[in-house]
């Protein structure tokens, strides 16, 4: 049930909601007064599911028989909208059963959609389907401003920094070649331990600890990016451990790489952590990995 709940929560939140606003924003949504109230519906129906007794497993098996099925009503009342609002939007999204691209395509256009209601500026990555032997060339702005891109060829994902007005959207002109894009346009992956920005700051690894440093001033926060786990008998709003718990700490393990492009790097890391799937009888952690 918490787990349902929590699906659905979600859908609603960061879903349906934030898509019908992109949808009564910019698109051509008919009937868009049925969308709102059908939205004002799935919110107060997930919410009459979310008193603490409920939630909590307390009540008699046919109130969590109820529960389950308004929960799967809310699920899909959150995907009816979503794709409302995804049809009522301008573009086509292409799928695999859409219609092969033209062989002679100079350029294709990729538009990102900022859900939040604020500034995004950020990397997307985007798998492109395009006819064969051809390649992404040039990345260019509305205005013409070419951008940065990288290619992975593997996957036929083409990855640039958007930069998305609130509750808005940016298109982007694709053009492309019958050249494959050199290796400024790949992602470079080396082992290094450590990785830093143009403003004097630096993420490294020290005695196998994640470390953040400003090299000028020297202030620094260290032992970051540490996990925990724990047992919870519990429900969504109380914390009971078990009668026996162990708590176990994930160690960095295998090689530390950097994957660079011209507009990010990223430090890579590897934890393995012992992990109890489950209680046992007795309410008692049993070891796992």
């Amino acid at each position: 049930l918490k787990q349902a709940n929590a699906r659905a929560e979600s859908l609603l939140l960061h879903g349906a909601e934030p898509l019908l606003a992109l949808a009564l924003n910019h698109g051509t949504l008919s009937h868009a007064e049925n969308a709102r109230a059908l939205l004002d519906y799935a919110w107060r129906m997930l919410l009459r599911q979310q008193s603490q007794t409920m939630l909590g497993g307390n009540c008699a098996d046919v109130v969590h028989e109820s529960q389950e099925l308004a929960l799967e009503n809310v699920a899909t009342l959150a995907f009816e909208l979503i794709q409302r609002s995804l049809q009522a939007l301008p573009g086509v999204a292409r799928s695999d059963a859409s219609p092969a691209p033209a062989a002679d395509m100079r350029e294709t256009h990729l538009v990102v959609w900022n859900t939040h209601n604020w500034h995004v500026k950020q990397p997307i990555m985007q798998p492109l389907t395009l006819p064969a032997g051809h390649y992404p060339a040039q990345v260019l702005s509305p205005g013409g401003k070419e951008q940065a891109f990288i290619w992975h060829e593997d996957t036929h994902t083409i990855e640039f920094l958007a930069d998305v007005p609130p509750v808005g959207y940016v298109a982007y002109t694709i053009r492309l070649s019958s050249t494959p894009p050199d290796e400024s346009r790949r992602p470079k992956v080396y082992n290094a331990t450590h990785i830093h920005d143009m403003h004097g700051a630096a993420l490294m690894i020290e005695h196998n600890r994640l470390t953040w440093r400003h090299l000028e001033s020297g202030i620094e926060i260290s032992d970051l990016l540490r996990f925990f786990d724990g047992g919870d008998a519990g429900d969504t709003y109380n914390y009971s451990p078990p009668h026996v718990d162990f708590v176990e700490q994930a160690q960095l393990v295998g090689t530390i790489q950097v994957e660079e492009s011209p507009f990010y790097r990223r430090l890579i890391l590897h934890h393995r952590m012992r992990v109890a799937p489950e209680l046992n009888a007795k309410r008692n952690r049993e070891r796992g990995l």
